[in-house]
């Protein structure tokens, strides 16, 4: 439990977190997969998979991680997602990470975004916005993604950062018809294309 840090007999295996933030995971052999489940206070759980970089080379792990294609495999260059466009019973959200980060020395990747929004009509839409560290952003934020803008109730969204590459998924929310209840999902993309990343962890991670 990220919240308490404690595994699941009882051991504290990391400090008790609360916030946002992401999990980065590490082991030899290319041996793990992950998925995390989550649940707010109003008691509404989504689940979602870890994204994986395998390890291409058998030499030792250090604590710079060049994410290539010839020592891990590399970041994508661009995330594509079917979504719900913004309506008043629809609200989803983006939630994205730079590929590239210096943990170290606490140095974080400023990102421009840019966005595609393909309607149910073939129509294209765009529009672009920026973060820094991390990036939460509701679709009624994002003009290209509200169904006043682009007149059809779901459209596919493609996602690219500018400086550096980016990852994450959607988290659909919306009402559902006829009770009105709160529904939300995980949306993970797909991937298209391939673009270097480099990742610098303290010493003491590998």
């Amino acid at each position: 439990m990220v919240s308490t840090g404690f595994d699941g007999n009882g051991r504290r295996i990391a400090p008790p977190f609360q916030g946002d933030g992401e999990l980065k995971c590490f082991a030899s052999g290319n041996s793990l997969t992950g998925r995390a489940l989550i649940a707010d206070n109003a008691g509404q759980r989504i689940a979602y998979s870890a994204v994986a970089f395998r390890k291409l080379r058998n030499d030792a792990p250090t604590n710079f991680v060049s994410l290539d294609g010839v020592n891990y495999e590399a970041c994508p260059d661009r995330l594509h997602f079917n979504v719900l466009a913004q309506t008043a019973t629809s609200n989803s959200e983006l939630i994205l990470v730079p590929c590239t980060q210096n943990l170290e020395a606490q140095i974080f990747s400023s990102v421009t975004l840019q966005y595609a929004v393909i309607n149910e009509l073939e129509q294209t839409f765009s529009g672009a916005s920026s973060f820094r560290c991390m990036e939460r952003r509701t679709f009624n934020t994002v003009p290209a993604l509200r169904f006043s803008s682009i007149g059809t109730n779901t459209a596919h969204l493609i996602v690219r950062g500018v400086e550096v590459p980016v990852v994450g998924f959607v988290i659909d929310r919306f009402q559902v018809t006829g009770s009105g209840a709160l529904s939300t999902s995980s949306n993970e993309p797909y991937f298209e294309g391939s673009r270097e990343a480099t990742l610098d962890l303290p010493p003491e991670w590998p």
